[in-house]
């Protein structure tokens, strides 16, 4: 809205304001108050149009964060049958997920989540000591995210935490577990 059609927006609204509750109204006290409310309700009715939307556009594309556990348990084999390590595993989901969804961004998380490059994910060992997730979460909604893939073994410290918190902050969150089940 340019600041011309503002202006005229305003005094439009100050003069009907004035108008109704200078010759309409009885003369009573607390009526410039209520011409001043009257004033302000019709501006924002009439700029209405032109005023930026207070929400999210529905058509705005979701912002998506891939968070990739890299603690000790990933150092194990994905199953009994294969001797494919599950940090391996993860990093092939990861780079799926990443061809589909090339503006995701990773992050790996153990004790502490730290965002990563796609190269830096191919370097990406099973060092961390704890799977402790409430701390991707975080710095994934304070970059901007508002869905999450968790890929992991499925051994989380903070499961339930993490399930709350995304709950919370209202991020739509999937587990992707990279080991066989037991």
């Amino acid at each position: 809205m340019s600041w011309l059609a503002l202006a005229v927006t305003a005094a439009l609204a100050a003069a009907v304001a004035l108008w109704w509750y200078g010759w309409r109204e009885e003369e009573v006290r607390g009526r410039g108050l209520a011409a001043v409310l009257r004033g302000a309700a019709l501006f924002l009715f009439l700029s209405a149009p032109w005023l930026p939307s207070l929400g999210v556009r529905p058509d705005a594309d979701p912002r998506l964060a891939i968070l990739v556990d890299h603690s000790a348990s990933m150092r194990y084999p994905v199953g009994t049958a294969s001797g494919a390590s599950r940090i391996k595993a993860a990093r092939e989901v990861v780079a799926e997920l990443l061809q589909k969804s090339p503006s995701a961004s990773v992050w790996s998380f153990a004790q502490a989540a730290n965002r990563i490059t796609p190269t830096e994910l191919e370097l990406l060992e099973a060092t961390g000591e704890d799977s402790r997730v409430v701390g991707a979460i975080e710095q994934a909604r304070a970059s901007g995210a508002d869905s999450i893939v968790v890929v992991t073994d499925g051994e989380l410290t903070d499961r339930e935490a993490g399930r709350r918190l995304a709950e919370r902050f209202g991020i739509a969150a999937h587990e992707i577990r990279v080991a066989e089940a037991a």
